[in-house]
């Protein structure tokens, strides 16, 4: 009989009643004594009575411990835990700020030049940015969001520049931020030579909406390094950096010099843990060092919340001591920011409540195609004298969630985006109304720029959406913005009035009654009219609202995202709608979810076997995701509780699983008719477990790193390897496919090949510098995939021990699996899930989130995350071609697909399988440009010596080599569509010394047609015969290559841009060759008529230049891809955006198929995408998807889905 504890001391009420509520848990569990207490939570029984005992607050894990050891609710009492602990540190922190001053650690907000007593760990990248700044007049410092770019300027690079350096951020005007910093800061006043530092540059971007300010203030910025002896340096973010090619001065000032930010070595991440604290004279305990090294090493974008999380430990210390207890109590890395975010709002009023969250949305700028990113806000965009106003503003800044400045304010890191959930959901609910608020923020500050001009008051169905947002939340207006609206809707009451007074006045002038009649018919029928069009103005409002929350949604829940696209589609086929609809359907982010953690895949696919309550396992039907079985565990001789289930595995032939639990038992299931085999506790904590391919074995790895072989039937003990025994927490175990070899590893031992009869070591590999060591064979060549210890991903051929491919710069790894449909490789990772292709060139980004245990089967992914498992299906992944496909083709049946770059041509089926494609030509290595002919018969490859070799994609074998005919190629390359005739450019030997220019050859029998003296590099020939246009500069010619002359020409130069922002990019024609589509580098797409040389229209939708453009088969859609991963569809009869996709790769090559039903796209990483363009197709396939893949989505009765 346990022995009766002693009464629990009252003088501390908090901590006495969590100890008795302890205590009433054991007592409902029977009272165990303490020594069976520890046995089942793997704790010593003294810490156990302790936790108990009321004397203070036991850490999380031992409470946690305790709890499951007595069957209690797990997530209550971590919830209690961190509720007492908050408690606990905030009647401690009166104390502890009455001491030291402000804390040494900044939380959110960047370091600023006065801070740089508390910044640590940068020092080696400072050292090296300031030899840079001397040596170099630009440089470009680049990071992803959070890796401590502005503290690195601001705090590092500044104080050792001394004097001469000034900083500032663009906003939304930045060239009058840069007038004033020319205007304080003059080179020749005998200091060393200014250096002007403009931090967050994408703001140039993301806040300036006036593109020629944005050339002229990059333009000035430049000059400045030349013409006003100043030194630049621009501090932006990583993602943006493609955006620097729209500017040709900038992207070469950016080539020629740029520092890269990456993630904190673990030295240095210690530093800017322990450095700070102890320049107050405080310490940081070891264990709370170890474990923030291990939660941030290697995670870029993680700085911010470290630094919050440290400022929040600060509030919570003991003495001059930050604890792991301490740390623990603000919710860690992952949730100190949203605690502080979700306690500053709960202690809020509901009227401050409301203030909060209008400031924080008028403080994003949301993203198109990037992340969101904040906002500068000046003070008079708020109403300043609502009730409350002055006060949210003071709390905010006051908990570092804000920073103010003179007359403006910000959110004080972008990290407070993407980690405070209720602001991403505050953002997800209204991303239209959100594009709304700030359209009407942007038309009322150039309405009062223009002195309140009335030309600049809004009208028309602009008008009319922004009243009816407006008229939802009318508070959310700043005082301006409200008569700016009032201003806008009292002229068009005006001018309503003005109109009805003319139709009066034709009224009386009236000759007789049928006129009257006429007029009143007339004006009913207006009336008709604009009832209408304010029903389809309410339609096309909620198509876009439909849309913009499927856009939200897509990254997080695809069964959501699918059904609001197609509801958005019902409502109305807005571009928004059908962009929406058309991604999901060529891009999805998931084939389904099933809600529970993975535990096995079976090999075929069918089914997943999942954790179910204490001695059970649940067993679902992966293709109509439902749970079929759920098996009741029986051990007639155990009396423990055995646990659940947190590791399986699958026999090959599916008919055992053998899974390890909390607890410490392995267990062996009959996973058909459910019951369970065999049952056995197990001396030490099972970290990976495996099936041997015949069966008959079952291998396992515990946390001393000791292997066991084990027979299959009976889980008898057959072999064991002993390990070092230095316990961790990780470990792997796979056999290869023929079952010769067992790869072990744990910890941070290195990475073992066993002989799987006894488990004898025959070889090791090199160990990842990670303590996660996944493996994964290729089931067909037997390779085994490894983390390589430079942080990538090495494949190896076991027979050689050598490395056969290798896969840079992955990061930490969390688990790998082959598909065994394509031979795709599986990876994830702390903050993605990504698949690569066998040669390891490129990734393709499946997830943007967390993931663990990833399994294969039968064409079917799945990888385990918070939210449960995530399925694909391989047949439905886009196609991983080379490292960059150079140009595209549908086949003559339009049931392949064609991709050819430098290493091979090949040819995939576009209803899958997306294996690995069928080889149609060998490549050709540095070539300059390749082209496939229409019909993906023939493929040309413009060589460096200038020859042009032409594969015939039948036979595989070269038809034709054309010789170089004197000149230096450059790299154009065109092919007639019927591919007869090709023509490449090249520049002659010498200046002047020849007409070598573009030459035009006869394909099939090597004969000359033309040399024409021009060496523009975009060349595109026409469908009528004989003609050909090329472009480059600001110029295009029209040439007929049957006689040699220039048919007309043309310069891009129609408006008062600057000169090198309306230079050609790329051109193409029509497929009746009326048109020609000119694109130029500040994406401007230009149609022109191809014979006459003029300009018929613009077509709007692009800010960046396309790489690649082509015409639909029939002529009724153009389409262009760029490098900034855009797809944007024009149907040419309404020269109107059709549709955009939302790709994120930068786009190479385009095709479409005879029927403009699928589009092909590709780009520099190899990834080859199919796009369907008929949308009633793609409405039918997502409505399958949504039933099928995600029936939790699907919604009850009448559906998106209905008619479609």
């Amino acid at each position: 009989m346990p022995r009766q504890e002693r009464p629990l001391d009252q003088e501390d009420e908090v901590l006495s009643q969590f100890a008795a509520g302890l205590r009433r848990l054991r007592a409902h569990a029977g009272n165990p004594t303490y020594r069976e207490l520890g046995r089942r939570a793997h704790y010593a029984a003294s810490t156990l009575a302790e936790a108990a005992g009321g004397q203070k607050l036991p850490t999380l894990p031992v409470t946690l411990g305790y709890v499951r050891a007595c069957g209690g609710d797990v997530a209550e009492w971590e919830q209690r835990w961190h509720e007492i602990a908050t408690a606990l540190a905030d009647r401690e922190n009166e104390v502890a700020r009455q001491s030291d001053g402000e804390p040494p650690y900044v939380g959110l907000a960047a370091f600023q030049p006065d801070d740089t007593a508390w910044f640590f760990g940068r020092e080696r990248l400072v050292s090296e940015l300031v030899e840079r700044v001397r040596n170099e007049r630009f440089v470009a410092v680049f990071g992803p969001s959070g890796i401590g770019k502005s503290s690195l300027l601001r705090a590092g690079l500044i104080p050792a520049l001394g004097n001469g350096a000034v900083v500032f951020t663009p906003g939304p005007h930045p060239l009058g931020e840069l007038a004033a910093r020319l205007a304080g800061t003059d080179p020749g006043d005998g200091r060393d030579e200014a250096v002007m530092v403009v931090d967050q540059f994408e703001e140039v971007f993301t806040l300036c909406t006036d593109q020629d300010e944005r050339a002229r203030f990059i333009d000035a910025l430049v000059a400045a390094t030349s013409d006003g002896g100043r030194r630049v340096v621009i501090g932006m973010r990583a993602d943006f950096y493609s955006r620097c090619a729209d500017h040709p001065r900038l992207a070469a000032a950016v080539c020629s010099t740029q520092v890269l930010v990456g993630p904190m070595a673990a030295d240095e991440l210690r530093d800017v843990i322990v450095k700070p604290a102890a320049a107050v004279h405080c310490s940081v305990e070891g264990v709370l060092v170890t474990q923030l090294v291990t939660e941030t090493d290697g995670r870029p974008g993680v700085l911010p919340l470290l630094s919050h999380a440290l400022r929040e430990t600060w509030r919570r210390r003991s003495g001059n001591r930050l604890s792991l207890a301490g740390y623990q109590a603000t919710g860690g890395i992952a949730g100190a920011l949203s605690r502080t975010a979700e306690r500053e709002y709960a202690a809020m009023t509901p009227e401050a409540r409301l203030l909060t969250k209008r400031l924080f949305l008028r403080s994003i700028a949301l993203g198109e195609g990037t992340e969101h990113t904040k906002r500068r806000v000046r003070l008079d965009e708020f109403d300043l004298t609502e009730s409350g106003a002055h006060d949210v503003l003071t709390r905010l800044t006051d908990a570092r969630l804000i920073t103010r400045d003179t007359g403006t304010v910000e959110i004080a890191h972008e990290s407070l985006i993407k980690f405070w959930p209720r602001l991403r959901e505050w953002i997800e609910a209204d991303r239209e109304g959100l594009h709304v608020h700030r359209q009407v923020t942007e038309a009322t500050q150039s309405w009062q720029a223009l002195h309140r001009d009335p030309g600049a008051l809004a009208r028309g169905t602009r008008l009319a959406i922004a009243r009816a947002w407006a008229a939802e939340d009318p508070g959310a207006l700043s005082p301006v913005e409200r008569k700016f609206l009032d201003a806008s809707n009292e002229a068009e009451t005006r001018e309503r009035r003005t109109t009805r007074r003319r139709v009066r006045q034709l009224r009386w002038l009236a000759a007789g009654l049928t006129v009257l009649l006429v007029s009143a018919t007339a004006l009913a029928g207006v009336a008709m009219r604009n009832e209408r069009d304010a029903a389809e103005l309410s339609r096309i409002a909620r198509s876009r609202q439909f849309a913009a929350q499927a856009d939200a949604m897509a990254g997080r829940d695809t069964g959501t995202a699918t059904r609001l696209a197609l509801q958005a589609l019902k409502a109305h086929a807005t571009t928004e709608a059908r962009s929406s609809l058309l991604t999901l359907a060529g891009r999805p982010t998931s084939h389904g979810l099933i809600p529970a953690p993975a535990l096995a895949l079976s090999s075929d696919g069918q089914r997943l076997a999942t954790p179910g309550p204490e001695q059970t396992l649940a067993i679902w039907d992966v293709p109509r995701r439902q749970q079929t079985t759920l098996i009741q565990a029986v051990f007639p001789k155990i009396t423990a509780r055995p646990g659940v289930s947190i590791l399986g595995a699958f026999s090959q032939d599916g008919t055992r699983l053998v899974t390890v639990t909390d607890a410490g038992f392995l267990i062996l299931w009959n996973p058909g008719p459910g019951g369970t085999i065999a049952v056995v506790p197990t001396p030490r904590r099972i970290r990976a477990v495996a099936f041997s391919p015949d069966g008959t074995r079952i291998a396992t790895v515990d946390q001393n790193q000791t292997l066991e072989l084990r027979d299959a039937a009976s889980l008898r003990v057959l072999v064991t390897a002993t390990g070092s025994g230095e316990g961790s927490d990780f470990a792997s175990a796979t056999y290869s496919p023929d079952g010769h070899t067992l790869v072990t590893t744990a910890g941070r031992e290195r990475i073992v090949l066993r002989d799987p009869a006894d488990g004898t070591v025959q070889a090791t590999l090199p160990a990842s510098p990670y303590d996660t060591k996944p493996l994964a064979f290729d089931r067909e060549s037997g390779a085994l995939a490894v983390p390589d210890p430079s942080g990538g991903i090495a494949l190896w051929d076991l027979r050689t021990r050598t490395v056969k491919l290798t896969a840079r710069n992955v990061g930490p790894v969390n688990g790998l699996a082959f598909d065994r449909t394509s031979g795709n490789l599986l990876v994830t990772g702390n903050d993605a899930v990504t698949v690569w292709n066998r040669e390891l060139t490129w990734p393709v980004k499946l997830a943007e989130t967390g993931a663990t245990t990833p399994a294969t089967g039968g064409g079917t992914l799945a990888v385990t995350t918070t939210a449960g498992t995530l399925l694909w299906e391989s047949d439905s992944l886009p196609i991983l071609t080379f490292s960059q496909v150079d140009d595209l083709a549908f086949d003559a049946a339009g049931t392949g697909v064609l991709a050819t770059g430098t290493t091979l041509t090949r040819r995939w089926p576009v209803a899958g399988p997306h294996t690995d494609g069928r080889p149609m030509a060998n490549g050709h290595p540095g070539a300059l440009r390749q082209r496939l002919g229409k019909g993906g018969g023939l493929s040309a490859a413009l060589l460096p010596s200038g020859d042009i070799v032409f594969d015939d994609l039948v036979s595989g074998s070269t038809r034709r080599t054309l010789a170089n005919p004197g000149g230096h190629p450059k790299a154009a390359l065109a092919l007639t569509p019927d591919a007869t005739t090709v023509a490449a450019v090249y520049t002659p030997p010498k200046p002047l010394t020849s007409q070598i220019g573009l030459t035009v050859w006869d394909i099939a029998t090597g004969r000359v047609l033309a040399d024409l003296p021009t060496w523009n590099s975009s060349v595109a020939f026409s469908p009528r015969e004989h003609l050909l246009a090329a472009g480059e500069g600001d110029y295009v010619e029209i040439w007929d290559f049957a006689t040699g002359t220039r048919r007309t020409e043309f310069s891009t130069v129609t408006t008062d841009q600057s000169l090198h922002k309306q230079q050609v990019s790329t051109l193409t024609y029509s497929p009746d060759g009326a048109l020609l589509a000119v694109a130029l580098i500040d994406g401007t797409i230009g149609l022109w008529d191809a014979l006459s040389g003029t300009k018929v229209t613009d077509l709007p939708g692009l800010t960046v230049a396309p790489t690649t453009l082509a015409f639909s088969p029939a002529g009724r859609f153009l389409v262009a891809g760029g490098n900034d991963g855009a797809i944007v569809i024009w149907e040419l009869a309404t020269k109107e955006t059709w549709a955009n996709l939302n790709n994120r790769n930068p786009i190479t090559a385009i095709a479409w198929n005879d029927t403009e039903t699928t589009l092909a796209t590709a780009g520099q990483n190899g990834v080859l995408r199919l796009w369907p363009v008929d949308t009633t197709a793609a409405a039918r396939q997502l409505c399958a998807s949504l039933t099928q893949r995600f029936p939790a989505a699907a919604p009850d009765g009448e559906t998106a889905c209905a008619g479609s």
